[in-house]
């Protein structure tokens, strides 16, 4: 499946309609946000790697951002996840 433009957009939408995030983020880095988005795909059988995409693209996550979780995700065993973040990171290099 692919993420496409409108889907980024509703879930952008829909995280600023939220109003009962608070100021607490139990997770430290941008690894440990994908990591943990990663659980909640397997959880909802939903395709991991397309679940990332579109937090990545969603939150707008830089080059850096993407290859650095890409590195950490990948020695953690997270292979089809590492492999579209690279991806990712390549297309910002493109873009």
């Amino acid at each position: 499946m692919a993420v496409t433009s409108d889907e980024v957009e509703e879930l952008r939408r829909v995280a600023a309609e939220r109003t009962d995030l608070g100021t607490c983020q139990p997770l430290d880095n941008i690894s440990e946000i994908i990591g943990y988005s990663v659980a909640l795909c397997r959880a909802e059988n939903i395709d991991e790697a397309d679940g990332v995409e579109m937090l990545c693209r969603a939150a707008r996550l830089e080059r850096a951002d993407l290859l650095r979780a890409e590195h950490i995700l990948r020695l953690l065993g997270y292979r089809q996840v590492a492999d579209r973040l690279k991806l990712l990171a390549k297309r910002k290099r493109l873009t």
